[in-house]
Parts: structure tokens; sequence; C-alpha cells
């Protein structure tokens, strides 16, 4: 969404809390999966897939050519047409949203229901809010499909949804704040999280400022920044603590995928 302060969704609502995917921090391209810095065999030891050393050896040539994989494709078409929908029905925010817990003992006419825990994924506050979900879910999208296959990178990224979900939800709990979240930012900073485990020596440009930077020190910085944020609560209208909450749930699906790997007896 525009930085500041987003507009709320109605008058009686109140204000609602945005998942923007990278604030002041808006990446303008990632490095081709082309880094001759990553090997294909120590990756191949991860264990994101059982064919991993052929999907990551075709995703380290160029992922973003050609056509979209079909599940970032998929996602992709889904968030945009829920934008043109919610655009025309103004009306479906309101179910579909993510609510605090609390909401069902006030009278602002929403509450919490378990499906908001995904549907609020496919929501966005602007058009410009969702022009930089999908360009960072296909920039990033696309190369960890090519690795994962489109089963585990579709866990991968609702996982990740799930966590961000969750992790908003303590948070206004224990703030006692009463706004819905929307945004797909959740699902996109897991993907980046895994985007700097399996290709941490690729180059991410930023917008602002313009520097480029290794996606795995990207990742560490924007971390940093986004904690920093969330506990002071300098930047309102951010839900900052869910951005952490996608990486978190990203980062401990992988490391338990990894653990399930056995290796090779010698």
């Amino acid at each position: 969404m525009v930085p500041g302060r987003p507009k709320p969704l109605t008058r009686p609502l109140g204000g609602q809390r945005v998942e923007r995917a990278w604030g002041s921090f808006h990446p303008l391209a990632a490095g081709g999966c082309d880094s001759r810095t990553i090997l294909c065999q120590p990756l191949a030891r991860a264990g994101a897939s059982p064919h991993l050393p052929e999907r990551l050896c075709a995703a380290l040539g160029a992922p973003t050519k050609g056509p979209m994989p079909p599940i970032t494709t998929a996602l992709i078409v889904a968030n945009v047409g829920m934008f043109l929908l919610q655009s025309l029905v103004p009306q479906l925010i309101v179910p579909l949203a993510l609510w605090p817990l609390a909401t069902s003992a006030t009278s602002i006419g929403a509450s919490f229901a378990p499906w908001q825990l995904v549907t609020y994924a496919f929501l966005h506050g602007s058009l410009l809010h969702l022009a930089f979900n999908m360009f960072a879910l296909y920039m990033f999208g696309s190369a960890i499909e090519q690795v994962f296959g489109t089963r585990r990178y579709l866990i991968l990224y609702f996982v990740s949804v799930l966590s961000a979900a969750i992790t908003q939800l303590i948070v206004a709990m224990l703030t006692h704040a009463i706004y819905p979240t929307i945004g797909a930012s959740g699902g996109v900073f897991g993907l980046l999280l895994a985007y700097a485990m399996y290709f941490p020596h690729n180059r991410v440009m930023l917008l602002f400022p313009p520097v480029p930077m290794p996606a795995r020190v990207f990742v560490v910085v924007y971390g940093a920044i986004e904690l920093v944020l969330g506990v002071t609560g300098s930047q309102e209208g951010v839900a900052h603590f869910a951005h952490l909450g996608g990486m978190a749930g990203a980062y401990l699906l992988l490391r338990f995928w990894r653990g399930g790997i056995r290796r090779p007896s010698r």
C-alpha cells in the first residue's frame, strides 16, 4: 500500500492493518538464479524434494524466463481476481479480512471466523499494495516453485500465510487492538525467507534505497527493521509482526523438511 497510514475500510470499522509487503524497501529486482556461487550438491542435501538436484539446476538457469510455474500463476490470478471482486463488492472485505478474536465481544459488526486465516491473504488495500505483493510473488515464488515442486511450494506458501495470521492474532490479543488485517505479505515473506536460504548469494536490488545486496543479507536486515518497527510502533497501519510470523513459519517448515531427510550411510 502507499507509504503512510492506510485508509479505513469503512468509517464504522475503523482502520485496517495492511500486511504491506515491503514498506519503504520495495525490491526492484532479484538476481537471476545463474549465480555461480550457488552449488547444486550442497543444496541437494537440504532436502527440498527427492528431485532437488534436477529442479535446482533448472532453477539456476533463469527461473523468471518463459511461462511462470503453475502455482505461482494461479496465486497471482486468484489475488488479482479477488481484488477486482472486492472492488465491485466492498462488503466482501468484512467477512473475509482477518479480525482479532476479541471482536466477537464488540458491536462493530464484524467478528473472527476460521476461514479468515486464509482468506485475508487474498485481499489488498490498494492497487499498489497488490502490485508490490504480486511482483514479489513472481520474483521469488517462481524460483522457489521450480526448486520445491508444486506440492511443497503450495504447502510452504500457505504455512507462511497461516503462521502470519496466528502471529497477528496473538499480537492483537496482547495489545487489545481491534482492526482487520489483509494482504498476501505473510506468504510472500515466507517465500522470501526460502529464497534467501536456497539462493543466499543472489543479489536483490532495492528501490528505496537503491542498494543491491545478497538475498540472505536482505532478509536479515529487513527482518530486523520489521522487528524494530513492530516493537516501537513507529509505523502504524502495517502488520510488522505478521511479516515476521510468515518468515518464522517458513523457517520452521524448511527445518522440519531438512530434518526429515535421511543422509546416505557411509
